[in-house]
């Protein structure tokens, strides 16, 4: 009953006038009582008999209070794990998102098409960049195919690279306008339908 972690091990101070005696409470097969003393590192017996039943209440008290805490304790260790790996979960959640956004996400817009002049087109439009850091605009590639109103194809070009060097601020706009130069654009001033297709934009957050 030594052994038994929820024993009730007290000084027993009425019979102690000739040495310090000690009461233990715990349970073998039955709620038993013991007195003992100590000797050096050993426990001498003196007595031992059934607990009475308020002693038994005692006891059986105390196990369960013990159990208790260690269900509760348990129960609040299992809880504090799963809110530290909800509180990691959310911290790299905010982490990777914020990585994620920090970049330029930038767009061109075309106005208008003119084809004034034979071998040349002007195309007026805008740069958007709607991220949240400041970028560099390299180049742009795109393909363009400029039909009549009647459906027939008047000029196209496939893969149009034009180099730039654009600073795009976060969340700004940039007017930007460029011409192309082909031999094969005709000089036209009626109207016409254009198709602005596989636009690819490159940028860096370096100039130069």
């Amino acid at each position: 009953m030594f052994l038994d972690d929820f024993c009730i091990d007290d000084f027993d101070e009425i019979h102690s006038d000739f040495e310090d005696r000690y009461k233990i409470v715990g349970k073998v097969r039955d709620v038993l009582v013991v007195i003992y003393t100590e000797r050096g590192d050993k426990n001498r017996i003196i007595s031992a008999r059934l607990a009475t039943k308020r002693e038994e209440e005692d006891y059986y008290g105390q196990f369960y209070r013990n159990i208790n805490f260690c269900k509760l304790g348990g129960i609040f260790m299992k809880l504090f794990k799963f809110l530290s790996v909800l509180v990691f979960a959310i911290m790299c959640s905010m982490y990777f998102s914020e990585t994620a956004s920090a970049n330029p996400y930038i767009i061109y817009h075309i106005e208008r098409i003119r084809l004034n002049n034979q071998g040349e087109v002007r195309i007026d439009g805008y740069f958007e960049n709607t991220g949240d850091t400041d970028a560099y605009v390299k180049w742009l590639e795109f393909d363009l195919i400029l039909t009549a109103d009647n459906g027939q194809e008047m000029w196209s070009d496939y893969g149009i690279f034009h180099e730039m060097d654009l600073f795009m601020p976060a969340y700004g706009f940039e007017e930007y306008t460029f011409y192309i130069q082909n031999p094969d654009i005709p000089e036209y001033r009626g109207r016409f339908n254009w198709q602005f297709q596989n636009c690819r934009i490159n940028w860096d957050l370096n100039a130069g």
